[in-house]
């Protein structure tokens, strides 16, 4: 895979397609296409450990959270919306908790379980 280095990710030609390193951001980050993209990883991964996943441009991950910060902290994405059914969307890394589902926060629990489809 075709890998560059920029100072500027304006810089990334708008096509395309492999692996940039910032190194403004200290990141790696894998594009197709000219977005965020990857299928077996974080799309962007950052030096301080810092890793968010991405699926055409979208913050997504199917099986856990979309971005785990160093300090701990997790967030779950679904085509680029905070959102879990199962579980709180955001954990920070202090305890407090953030419940989402598709976008839209919710300061009380609810059951949606009748409410998917």
């Amino acid at each position: 895979m075709e890998q560059i280095e920029v100072w500027d990710t304006n810089n990334i030609p708008t096509d395309y397609t492999g692996i940039v390193i910032s190194l403004t951001t200290k990141s790696t980050s894998y594009y197709k296409k000219g977005t965020l993209h990857r299928e077996d990883g974080p799309a962007r991964e950052y030096s301080n450990g810092t890793k968010i996943w991405y699926k055409e441009g979208k913050r997504h991950r199917e099986n856990g959270p979309a971005r785990e910060h160093s300090n701990g902290g997790k967030e779950w994405y679904k085509e680029g919306k905070l959102h879990r059914i199962d579980g709180p969307a955001v954990e920070y890394s202090n305890g407090e908790k953030e419940w989402w589902v598709d976008g839209q926060e919710f300061f009380e629990k609810i059951d949606i379980t009748n409410k998917l489809s």
